[in-house]
């Protein structure tokens, strides 16, 4: 049974971020009976050669045997897509990425402006080659930097209740009793708790929440949405401003909620990245990453911060560019750790030393369980 530790961190580090103090130290899981929700942590697969059909891990290593994620190729089995990055120098990316598919009878997914310089291209596989996910001849084309095969991420739960329901009572007090202790721990530096939890308030922060969506109407919402503002984006499916999955709302409470987040006074930005299902691709992660990006620099006088508990086993280099050009542009990038006892070196985008990724400790300060 999985737990929502990773985001509990995450939020603590977004707090540090919003209030330009520095991120030295993760929050704590909390405990089985006042966690807000306990879920999985997103995983996939290791990166697939454009030439190497995809395969499943084994029955003892499989990402759902470690409570995590299972992944399948992003396109279905006539069509395949990739990740295209042209030369930095090169310009319109749209028109390149419309003339590729026109070419290649494909169809454009994203144009990416801000933090890669590309898009993401649907075609039939027929069209890529000889052989099956031959990328050779897109590379011949004029500019073309480099190109990544796409895939899909599905979010694992484990289906219990979240609490955020109709009957949750708003407290938006900046001094409160600790509902949950990962609060009490987060305000002090040594134990014991005593039983408190002051707040840090991150107005004039916007927060990113790449996930599955957040429902907005929730009172732990309550004057942090504003459904006018243009930083909300949906990727897949319609309205970022709702969420059938849970996943996404309970990530945006603890970071921000009225009640239970770390964090006061934020602007939550909902980044519909997952489905109903959970489920994602490299592609559409990049282009929540890079709509961040834009929006941010259109409101300069607010911090940015991007949360994304998701992540690749393996490396995705277009995930590590993106991730790298948000930070130069001044986004602070809070990831996950991961759930599966494994060097977070190993997963992308955890592994980039640019961004703050976190894990996480147990209410007496030791490691979690997840993690031994």
């Amino acid at each position: 049974m999985m737990r929502s530790i990773i985001f509990v961190v995450t939020s603590a580090l977004v707090t540090a971020a919003a209030a330009s103090l520095p991120a030295s130290t993760a929050t704590k899981e909390a405990d089985e009976k006042n966690s807000p929700r306990r879920l999985g942590q997103t995983h996939a697969e290791p990166p697939i050669s454009p030439t190497s059909p995809l395969e499943e891990s084994n029955e003892g290593t499989s990402p759902r045997r470690l409570g995590m994620t299972h992944v399948e190729t992003a396109a279905t089995p006539e069509t395949v897509t990739y990740i295209i990055k042209f030369e930095d120098t090169a310009a319109s990316p749209g028109d390149r990425c419309e003339a590729l598919a026109l070419a290649n009878g494909g169809v454009v997914r994203h144009v990416y402006k801000e933090v890669v310089n590309g898009c993401s291209l649907t075609m039939p596989l027929a069209e890529v080659g000889a052989q099956s996910g031959d990328v050779i001849a897109l590379g011949d084309y004029p500019n073309v930097a480099s190109i990544e095969k796409d895939r899909k991420v599905w979010a694992f739960e484990d289906g219990e209740d979240n609490i955020f329901d109709s009957t949750s009572q708003l407290q938006t007090r900046e001094f409160v009793p600790a509902v949950y202790w990962n609060l009490d721990r987060e305000d002090q530096c040594k134990l014991p708790l005593n039983g408190q939890a002051t707040r840090k308030s991150a107005t004039g922060t916007r927060v990113y929440v790449l996930d599955t969506g957040i429902q907005a109407n929730h009172e732990e919402f309550k004057g942090l949405i504003d459904p006018n503002d243009h930083c909300h984006h949906n990727v897949v499916e319609a309205r970022a401003l709702t969420d059938n999955n849970g996943h996404g709302t309970h990530v945006a409470a603890t970071i921000c909620g009225n009640k239970s987040g770390i964090a006061t006074g934020c602007t939550l930005c909902s980044v519909k990245v997952l489905d109903v299902n959970g489920s994602g691709s490299v592609t559409g992660i990049i282009a929540g990453i890079d709509h961040a990006m834009k929006d941010c620099k259109k409101n300069p006088g607010n911090r940015c911060v991007i949360n994304m508990s998701l992540g690749l086993r393996g490396n995705s280099q277009m995930i590590t560019e993106a991730m790298a050009n948000a930070v130069r542009g001044n986004i602070v990038v809070v990831l996950a750790a991961g759930n599966s006892n494994d060097d977070a070196c190993k997963y992308s985008p955890a592994g980039i030393t640019v961004t703050i990724t976190v894990g996480s400790t147990t209410k007496a300060d030791a490691r979690s369980y997840l993690f031994q």
